[in-house]
């Protein structure tokens, strides 16, 4: 089989010029665009992509050609054959099969039935004999035969006379009542009328039968039209033939110059790697110092924040409250009147231990309470403000003592040091020296 016969689709050069531009990143500029064995790479590129246009093309043609009206047709017809028409011829062929096994069966029963009555019988039927009359008759005969027998009774010389007669008559009475049985298993086994259920399936089945034979019409002379669609096929599958041929060869010339361009990028990758190591050091100091930075801004709010007064929170909240109360909406004429709040209120409030006023005379209340804590908070701002100052103050005189301080202990730090260890005569006279001038003192 050739190779247009497998081919459902265009077999796309996937490692082209695309691959070759993002080698570097997604984004990254191809450095060989200019280059002329990369211009060969595109050339090659763009006539193996014009071949595959041609191959999607015929393609196509053929598999309009495959998906005609008349293979449509054809599928319509086979689809409604499946679905309306074989299951139901298959469901009445059931039910008549089934019909047939018990005629079959019936057949079988009725062949016993009569061997049986002709081993049975003494008599056989008459041509227009009905059959309970042929039953009448062998059971006459049976009674004759036994009267006959009962008679001989009469006659008997010895008791195994006796016995003999009395097994025949035994017997023939047996006999008798196996010939009146087979009147009722006539009766029994001559079941329904297999002729009629079998006439009413054939005239529902008919229906169903002419369908299919319709369909089949259709299907035929469909398909005959469709043959004629398989020359033109054939000439396109051929055509796909000689463009997988051109497109092999294309693709071998492209892999010889992408095995030039990938050692050229080799290289330049190197390059690009030793240049990336100098932009992360530089990228390192640039964060160290911006992190500096930060850290230095962090200290300067956090001394910032040091020197604002304590509870401010507070102050805004007691201040954002009392606000609130003054900007609340009520009918005045309505003191008794229950206010509706937010959720959140509640939890304002609570944060000064109140609770949101429910009617408007207990506003006057609230905001005395708010306005006293508002007080209270600035206060101890006014004081923890205060003595920061005394501490700031303190602070300073004592820096400003040890600085002062600081260069008379310097001096006296500053003795000359030997260049050498002293000797122990050197030691002796400093020792002799150091306790003559105490008992001076003394």
């Amino acid at each position: 089989m050739s190779s247009a016969g497998k081919q459902t689709k265009p077999r796309d050069n996937k490692r082209g010029n695309n691959k070759g531009n993002n080698r570097g990143g997604k984004n990254t500029k191809n450095p060989f665009a200019k280059d002329p064995v990369q211009k060969e790479a595109d050339k090659i590129k763009e006539q193996t992509s014009a071949i595959g246009e041609q191959f999607a093309k015929k393609l196509a043609e053929i598999h309009q050609l495959q998906e005609s009206e008349y293979v449509k047709t054809m599928k319509e017809s086979r689809a409604y054959l499946k679905k309306s028409v074989y299951p139901k011829i298959e469901e009445i062929t059931n039910k008549e099969n089934k019909i047939k096994d018990a005629i079959a069966s019936q057949k079988a029963d009725r062949k016993k039935f009569f061997e049986e009555m002709k081993e049975t019988l003494p008599l056989r039927q008459k041509k227009e004999e009905t059959f309970p009359d042929f039953i009448q008759r062998n059971l006459d005969s049976v009674d004759n035969e036994i009267r006959d027998l009962e008679s001989q009774m009469m006659n008997i010389k010895s008791l195994q006379e006796e016995k003999q007669l009395v097994a025949s008559i035994d017997r023939a009475k047996a006999k008798r009542r196996q010939i009146a049985a087979f009147e009722e298993r006539k009766t029994t086994e001559s079941g329904g009328d297999y002729k009629k259920q079998l006439d009413d399936l054939k005239e529902e089945k008919q229906p169903y039968l002419d369908d299919l034979n319709k369909h089949k019409a259709i299907i035929k002379e469909n398909q005959k039209k469709h043959d004629e669609n398989f020359q033109k096929i054939k000439a396109l599958k051929a055509e796909l033939t000689k463009l997988n041929e051109q497109r092999d060869a294309l693709n071998a010339q492209y892999k010889e110059k992408k095995k030039i361009l990938d050692e050229k990028w080799t290289v330049w990758k190197k390059e690009q790697q030793e240049i990336k190591k100098q932009k992360d050091i530089e990228y390192k100091a640039r964060k160290e110092k911006e992190k500096k930075e930060r850290e230095e801004e962090e200290e300067r709010r956090k001394l910032e924040e040091a020197s604002r007064p304590p509870m401010m929170k507070e102050l805004e909240a007691c201040e954002n409250l009392i606000s609130y109360l003054d900007n609340l909406k009520y009918n005045k004429k309505k003191p008794g009147q229950k206010l509706n709040h937010a959720l959140d209120a509640f939890g304002n409030f609570s944060e000064f231990k109140l609770t949101p006023p429910q009617r408007p005379r207990d506003i006057p209340e609230r905001r005395e309470a708010l306005v006293a804590k508002r007080d209270e908070i600035k206060q101890i701002q006014a004081e923890a403000l205060k003595k920061r100052e005394e501490e700031a103050a303190a602070k300073k005189l004592e820096e400003e003592k040890q600085a002062s301080e600081a260069p008379a202990k310097e001096e006296e730090k500053e003795e000359p040091v030997p260049e050498t260890a002293p000797t122990t005569e050197e030691v002796a006279k400093v020792e002799e020296t150091a306790a003559a001038e105490a008992a001076s003192e003394e």
